[in-house]
């Protein structure tokens, strides 16, 4: 499987050296995200091109970047032992010796270990489980991504390049059935694409449920020989499950 990044790499139609510390990127069309995604992806690091001639099978073993950490141990789906880069550019940083990054997909795992003290920091999305570690005694911060999750349509083939299918989706889909399902109702449902605080926030609906009309695309959409029926490629955890 290849990287996630590569719907933003895919989007670079050039680049160039400006100067030592700058690199010039035109891009195949305007994207208002592409800088956000740079810092947000694997794009944000620089890979030492001795290593990268080695070939992709000798880089995946041993990859060697210019970040603040080395690698110096990892177990496929399991756990990343880095370790201080001592010749890093931004001395004294990192602050820390070693750093341990272990993958629990199972939400209920991830609260057991912050819990019981065998993980000192966890990435959490299940908004059920926040709760959990609070009522612990645990800090949460909880950052906003404008939107939170969502479901992607592919246009380009049937059934969502007719845009009743993508409708009678949309109107099909009950957020609040989905908060108590998955979340125990402890989720919150965004009202907007972008929160108040934001400089984007436009005061338009961002969710509508219409179950009737939802069928009734559904049922002309069957009988002229289009029935609606998609697969839906989502993260491994517990959460994509329930839904």
């Amino acid at each position: 499987m290849g990287s996630t990044s590569g719907r933003w790499a895919s989007q670079i139609a050039e680049t160039r050296v400006e100067d030592p510390t700058t690199l010039g990127v035109t891009m195949r069309s305007e994207n208002p995200h592409y800088a956000q995604a740079v810092v947000g992806s694997s794009l944000n690091w620089i890979a030492s091109p001795a290593a990268l001639e080695q070939g992709q099978a000798a880089f995946d073993e041993n990859p060697i970047g210019a970040g603040p950490f080395t690698l110096e141990s990892w177990a496929r789906q399991d756990a990343v032992t880095l370790t201080k880069n001592p010749d890093y550019w931004d001395a004294p940083k990192p602050y820390l010796d070693s750093l341990t990054i272990r993958t629990v997909s199972d939400t209920n795992q991830r609260v057991n270990a912050m819990t019981t003290g065998a993980a000192d920091l966890a990435s959490e999305t299940n908004w059920e489980s926040i709760d959990k570690l609070e009522n612990a005694g645990l800090n949460a911060e909880v950052v906003a991504t404008g939107g939170g999750q969502f479901m992607g349509m592919n246009f380009r083939r049937a059934p969502f390049d007719d845009e009743r299918a993508r409708r009678a989706v949309a109107l099909a889909v009950d957020l609040e059935a989905i908060n108590t399902a998955v979340y125990n109702g402890m989720g919150e449902i965004p009202e907007t694409l972008f929160a108040e605080s934001s400089p984007f926030f436009s005061d338009v609906p961002l969710k509508e449920t219409d179950p009737e009309t939802a069928q009734k695309l559904f049922d002309e959409l069957a009988a002229e020989g289009k029935p609606v029926s998609f697969s839906f490629l989502s993260y491994p955890t517990t959460e994509s499950r329930t839904r």
